[in-house]
């Protein structure tokens, strides 16, 4: 009787830990998948700006930071529309 008790005992204890891993990953996963807060988009052009937007075409200011990882995956598809 004692071993099955220690025999649940345990199992309990794997259950509880697996069931709060598992909501750990779900929570983590659900966290990185979630995209950030855009920015409020600007309808006009800065005066005091020493960069001259395009008169006859879109201008396009791209920014990157160096340590994102979706700078890479961005200026790829950057790429890819320029190239079409």
């Amino acid at each position: 009787m004692r071993q099955f008790r220690q025999d649940s005992l345990l199992l309990l204890v794997v259950m509880v830990w697996s069931l709060a891993a598992m909501t750990g990953f779900r929570e983590l996963a659900r966290y990185a998948l979630t995209p950030g807060s855009v920015g409020p988009e600007v309808s006009y052009w800065p005066a005091d700006s020493q960069l001259v937007p395009s008169t006859d075409a879109a201008t396009l200011l791209y920014f990157a930071h160096p340590r994102c990882p979706c700078t890479r995956a961005g200026l790829g598809e950057l790429e890819h529309l320029l190239a079409g």
